[in-house]
């Protein structure tokens, strides 16, 4: 749970969410990357390119049975 993370997702919104409930579970040092497979817009409206869009690796494996829905669960968060 001290280990570096960085998460990521196509725009930011559902790393951030699942940035927090990996904090909620002890996680200590992530970081969330907006705008991150697909890109975002910076702070005048302008339109930046994600790292999909760069020519970067993107990885669209989640894993087995791999979720939103599934993350609390995995991190050991109890609703």
């Amino acid at each position: 749970k001290e280990a570096n993370g960085i998460l990521g997702c196509q725009a930011g919104g559902r790393s951030q969410h699942a940035a927090e409930l990996m904090q909620q579970s002890g996680y200590t040092n992530l970081a969330n990357m907006l705008g991150d497979f697909g890109g975002g817009q910076d702070r005048i409206g302008r339109m930046v390119p994600g790292r999909q869009a760069a020519g970067l690796p993107v990885s669209i494996d989640n894993g087995n049975g791999g979720s939103c829905a599934s993350l609390p669960e995995k991190v050991g968060v109890r609703r």
